[in-house]
């Protein structure tokens, strides 16, 4: 195949922010890296029946380092993110309390808004809910429906109260912050999703890895025991969508496996090539940050505008190369302001930043995931909580 020792660049590049990362023994920054490591690994797999639209021969060198360049700055961020080392940094007090009493309302409501919907789908054909979401598998437009999903994007959140709770030795704001948790799971299976197992999955992870030196022994390993019974659970919606969406047959052969598990990881260094190299159509930020413009949507019909190019295609679609360098150095100095400055905030508020990061992060190795009117808002009510809460007093040892 022409060109494809260029696939390498990617995957040296984050080995070696990973080996930094390991060198520190940073099991946050390994977390994140991992993922952008596996999605490079495996487009070393993906070949021309995978992508039947992208032409390999003309992929060029430059798009690959551009494109491993700018997620390498990103990466490098992740080195500086900390866990909680003593219990004094844990939130406490009446803004806290309140917090936690807002979000298991929120969780609440959201999960019973969401489940019918979600069941719906789950009865249905995947692929039949995928080919119609705004039709009789949607939700419906409302206010409701904006709360209900936009509550459970902050699912990193739910996921560091979990653990305070579990700390604490507080079981019912821990019964409640899993709830919220998997609230986002549900969201998603909504339209048939799979990658809210994966994310929510993911952030119990980090969670941990946060919290990893206040957990005693005895608790880590209860917290390791649930978790593999959840990650046991969550296979069985991920095999059922990923057979009804890519197996020819009734069960899970190697092709939906390698279509709907390698490829879902691997297409994007090729997708984020296609947009660079075919599209001529911008869409001025409408489909991405429609909560700041007025602009009208724009419709895509290309294979490649459907499928995965991590946040970097979505940051390119709006105007081309201008857009993907001055969108991604605003995100970048942003995320580099407060991991240099956590020092100066309050344990809820790195709470706020924390959720914001990792999930531009984790989602973004698909696709700029807070593109959507609910994850503009989402930017919005996190940068806000950040700067609110920020003197909150909370010792913080970092």
């Amino acid at each position: 195949m022409d060109n494809y020792l260029i696939r390498v660049i990617p995957l040296i590049a984050f080995l070696l922010i990973f080996y930094v990362s390991y060198k520190r023994k940073n099991k946050i920054a390994i977390s994140i890296i991992s993922v952008y490591l596996v999605s490079s690994l495996s487009s070393l797999f993906i070949t021309q029946d995978d992508l039947p639209f992208h032409n390999f021969s003309t992929d060029s060198i430059f798009y690959v380092l551009l494109y491993t360049l700018i997620h390498s700055f990103f990466l490098s961020l992740t080195l500086f993110l900390k866990p909680f080392l003593d219990i004094h940094q844990l939130p406490k007090g009446k803004i806290y309390s309140w917090m936690v009493i807002v979000f298991s309302i929120g969780a609440l409501f959201s999960i019973i808004y969401l489940t019918p919907y979600a069941m719906i789908s789950l009865g249905k054909s995947a692929y039949e809910v995928r080919t119609s979401l705004s039709g009789e598998y949607g939700l419906p437009v409302s206010y409701l429906t904006t709360i209900a999903v936009g509550l459970p994007s902050f699912y990193y959140v739910y996921s560091f109260m979990l653990y305070v709770a579990l700390i604490k030795g507080n079981k019912l704001n821990a019964i409640f912050a899993g709830i919220g948790i998997l609230s986002f799971v549900i969201n998603v299976l909504t339209v048939s999703g799979r990658d809210g197992i994966f994310l929510a999955s993911y952030s119990l992870v980090i969670g941990y890895f946060c919290f990893e030196p206040l957990l005693r022994i005895k608790l880590k390993k209860q917290i390791k025991k649930y978790f593999f019974i959840i990650l046991t659970l969550g296979l069985i919606p991920i095999v059922k969508i990923t057979i009804d969406r890519f197996s020819e047959s009734d069960g899970l052969t190697f092709t939906a496996f390698k279509k709907g598990i390698i490829n879902y990881l691997g297409m994007q260094p090729f997708i984020f090539s296609d947009w660079l190299k075919e599209n001529k159509l911008f869409h001025g930020g409408a489909n991405n940050f429609s909560l700041f413009t007025n602009m009208k949507l724009l419709d895509y019909t290309e294979p490649y505008t459907w499928s995965f190019g991590t946040y970097l295609a979505s940051f390119y679609s709006i105007s081309g190369y201008l857009s993907l360098v001055y969108v991604s150095l605003l995100f970048y100095f942003i995320f580099k302001h407060f991991v240099k400055n956590l020092y100066n905030y309050s344990t809820i508020s790195i709470f706020f930043f924390y959720s914001f990061f990792l999930h531009f992060m984790i989602s973004g190795v698909f696709y700029f995931r807070l593109g959507t009117p609910g994850g503009n808002l989402f930017m919005v009510i996190s940068l806000i909580m950040i700067l609110l809460l920020k003197k909150i007093d909370v010792k913080k040892i970092r």
